[in-house]
Protein backbone atom coordinates (compact mmCIF):
# COMPACT_ATOMS: atom_id res chain seq x y z
CA UNK A 1 0.00 0.00 0.00
CA UNK A 2 1.51 3.27 -1.04
CA UNK A 3 2.05 5.45 2.22
CA UNK A 4 -0.23 8.85 2.59
CA UNK A 5 3.36 11.05 2.73
CA UNK A 6 4.05 9.61 -0.88
CA UNK A 7 0.74 10.14 -2.12
CA UNK A 8 0.74 13.64 -0.61
CA UNK A 9 4.16 14.45 -1.80
CA UNK A 10 3.56 13.29 -5.51
CA UNK A 11 0.22 15.28 -5.73
CA UNK A 12 2.26 18.12 -4.55
CA UNK A 13 4.62 17.80 -6.82
CA UNK A 14 2.08 17.43 -9.54
CA UNK A 15 0.76 20.81 -9.24
CA UNK A 16 3.58 22.49 -8.68
CA UNK A 17 2.52 23.39 -5.22
CA UNK A 18 5.78 24.34 -2.55
CA UNK A 19 6.22 22.58 0.50
CA UNK A 20 5.09 26.62 2.24
CA UNK A 21 1.80 26.25 0.15
CA UNK A 22 0.32 22.84 1.11
CA UNK A 23 1.45 23.56 5.10
CA UNK A 24 0.09 26.81 5.67
CA UNK A 25 -2.02 27.11 8.66
CA UNK A 26 -2.08 23.40 8.82
CA UNK A 27 1.14 22.16 10.09
CA UNK A 28 4.63 23.31 10.25
CA UNK A 29 6.84 23.15 6.72
CA UNK A 30 9.12 20.90 9.00
CA UNK A 31 6.65 18.57 9.64
CA UNK A 32 5.01 18.25 6.36
CA UNK A 33 8.22 17.29 4.79
CA UNK A 34 8.57 14.08 8.08
CA UNK A 35 5.08 13.43 6.65
CA UNK A 36 6.49 13.62 2.79
CA UNK A 37 9.47 11.05 3.68
CA UNK A 38 7.95 8.85 6.14
CA UNK A 39 9.38 9.82 9.12
CA UNK A 40 5.97 10.35 11.02
CA UNK A 41 2.64 9.02 10.45
CA UNK A 42 0.32 12.44 10.45
CA UNK A 43 -3.02 12.17 11.88
CA UNK A 44 -6.63 12.38 9.89
CA UNK A 45 -7.24 15.50 10.64
CA UNK A 46 -4.25 16.60 9.29
CA UNK A 47 -4.30 14.52 6.52
CA UNK A 48 -8.13 15.56 5.51
CA UNK A 49 -6.89 18.96 5.51
CA UNK A 50 -3.45 18.47 3.65
CA UNK A 51 -5.90 16.52 0.54
CA UNK A 52 -8.61 19.42 0.80
CA UNK A 53 -5.89 21.94 0.12
CA UNK A 54 -4.56 19.48 -2.57
CA UNK A 55 -8.43 19.06 -3.87
CA UNK A 56 -8.12 15.19 -3.37
CA UNK A 57 -10.41 12.83 -1.77
CA UNK A 58 -8.75 9.67 0.70
CA UNK A 59 -11.99 7.43 -0.57
CA UNK A 60 -10.53 4.50 -1.80
CA UNK A 61 -13.87 3.52 -3.65
CA UNK A 62 -12.54 4.10 -6.88
CA UNK A 63 -9.37 1.78 -6.64
CA UNK A 64 -10.81 -1.11 -8.02
CA UNK A 65 -11.36 0.95 -11.07
CA UNK A 66 -8.20 2.23 -11.21
CA UNK A 67 -6.47 -0.59 -10.93
CA UNK A 68 -8.15 -2.32 -13.69
CA UNK A 69 -7.86 0.59 -15.97
CA UNK A 70 -3.74 0.33 -15.31
CA UNK A 71 -3.91 -3.19 -16.05
CA UNK A 72 -5.55 -2.30 -19.38
CA UNK A 73 -3.35 0.92 -20.17
CA UNK A 74 0.15 -1.51 -19.11
CA UNK A 75 -1.19 -4.44 -22.05
CA UNK A 76 -1.40 -1.29 -24.30
CA UNK A 77 2.03 0.29 -23.91
CA UNK A 78 3.30 -3.63 -24.04
CA UNK A 79 1.32 -4.04 -27.41
CA UNK A 80 2.16 -0.37 -28.52
CA UNK A 81 -1.74 -0.16 -29.48
CA UNK A 82 -3.34 2.67 -31.03
CA UNK A 83 -1.98 5.90 -29.93
CA UNK A 84 -5.56 7.83 -29.39
CA UNK A 85 -6.79 4.70 -27.49
CA UNK A 86 -3.80 4.64 -25.16
CA UNK A 87 -4.06 8.45 -24.35
CA UNK A 88 -8.17 8.14 -23.64
CA UNK A 89 -7.04 5.19 -21.01
CA UNK A 90 -4.06 7.27 -19.68
CA UNK A 91 -5.81 10.42 -19.46
CA UNK A 92 -9.20 8.83 -17.53
CA UNK A 93 -6.81 6.92 -15.05
CA UNK A 94 -5.51 10.15 -14.89
CA UNK A 95 -8.14 12.13 -13.82
CA UNK A 96 -8.78 9.37 -11.07
CA UNK A 97 -5.45 9.48 -9.75
CA UNK A 98 -5.85 13.62 -9.44
CA UNK A 99 -9.01 12.98 -7.55
CA UNK A 100 -8.76 9.81 -5.50
CA UNK A 101 -5.83 8.18 -3.44
CA UNK A 102 -4.86 4.84 -4.81
CA UNK A 103 -2.38 1.77 -4.39
CA UNK A 104 -1.74 2.25 -7.90
CA UNK A 105 -0.43 5.37 -8.26
CA UNK A 106 3.16 4.70 -7.96
CA UNK A 107 3.51 1.93 -10.93
CA UNK A 108 0.99 4.13 -13.04
CA UNK A 109 3.88 7.54 -12.51
CA UNK A 110 6.25 4.52 -13.21
CA UNK A 111 4.48 3.31 -16.48
CA UNK A 112 4.46 6.99 -17.22
CA UNK A 113 8.31 6.90 -18.69
CA UNK A 114 7.24 4.16 -21.01
CA UNK A 115 4.22 6.25 -22.19
CA UNK A 116 5.91 9.37 -23.03
CA UNK A 117 8.10 7.17 -24.49
CA UNK A 118 6.64 5.51 -26.58
CA UNK A 119 5.38 9.59 -27.71
CA UNK A 120 8.40 10.59 -28.56
CA UNK A 121 8.79 12.95 -25.76
CA UNK A 122 11.83 12.56 -24.01
CA UNK A 123 11.56 15.77 -22.50
CA UNK A 124 8.76 14.47 -20.49
CA UNK A 125 10.04 10.84 -19.73
CA UNK A 126 13.45 12.89 -18.49
CA UNK A 127 11.10 15.00 -16.33
CA UNK A 128 9.22 12.00 -14.82
CA UNK A 129 12.40 10.48 -13.60
CA UNK A 130 13.94 13.32 -11.62
CA UNK A 131 10.23 13.63 -10.15
CA UNK A 132 10.34 9.85 -9.00
CA UNK A 133 14.09 10.14 -8.20
CA UNK A 134 12.91 11.71 -4.57
CA UNK A 135 11.06 8.42 -4.12
CA UNK A 136 12.45 5.34 -5.27
CA UNK A 137 12.70 4.42 -1.87
CA UNK A 138 9.25 3.93 -1.73
CA UNK A 139 8.98 1.47 -4.48
CA UNK A 140 8.21 -1.70 -3.82
CA UNK A 141 10.33 -4.82 -5.73
CA UNK A 142 7.85 -4.73 -8.95
CA UNK A 143 7.84 -1.04 -9.60
CA UNK A 144 11.52 -1.03 -8.36
CA UNK A 145 11.67 -3.95 -12.00
CA UNK A 146 9.73 -1.09 -13.67
CA UNK A 147 11.89 1.53 -12.67
CA UNK A 148 14.88 0.26 -13.76
CA UNK A 149 14.05 -1.24 -16.64
CA UNK A 150 11.78 2.13 -17.90
CA UNK A 151 15.52 3.63 -16.82
CA UNK A 152 17.11 1.18 -19.15
CA UNK A 153 14.86 2.18 -21.79
CA UNK A 154 15.14 5.98 -21.40
CA UNK A 155 18.95 5.91 -21.73
CA UNK A 156 19.27 3.70 -24.73
CA UNK A 157 16.87 5.93 -26.24
CA UNK A 158 19.29 9.14 -25.62
CA UNK A 159 22.30 7.02 -26.48
CA UNK A 160 23.92 6.49 -23.17
CA UNK A 161 23.82 2.50 -23.50
CA UNK A 162 26.48 1.88 -20.53
CA UNK A 163 24.17 3.42 -18.18
CA UNK A 164 21.06 1.54 -20.10
CA UNK A 165 22.54 -1.74 -19.50
CA UNK A 166 23.43 -1.14 -15.53
CA UNK A 167 19.78 0.13 -15.12
CA UNK A 168 18.64 -3.46 -17.14
CA UNK A 169 20.69 -5.78 -15.39
CA UNK A 170 19.34 -3.91 -12.20
CA UNK A 171 15.72 -4.52 -13.25
CA UNK A 172 16.86 -8.34 -14.44
CA UNK A 173 17.95 -8.53 -10.70
CA UNK A 174 14.80 -7.16 -8.96
CA UNK A 175 13.16 -9.49 -11.37
CA UNK A 176 14.73 -12.43 -9.91
CA UNK A 177 13.72 -11.47 -6.45
CA UNK A 178 10.04 -11.19 -7.80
Amino acid sequence: MIAIGTYIKIQRTKQKMTLGELSEGIVSLSYLSKIENQKTEPNEEIIRKLCERLSITVDRSQDEKIGELCKQWYAMLDETSNQESMEAVYKEIQQLVDKNYSNHLIMFEIHKIKYFLLLQRKDLASQKIQQLKEIINTFNIEGQYYWYKFNGIYSFVVKNYYHSMYQYKRAELRKAID
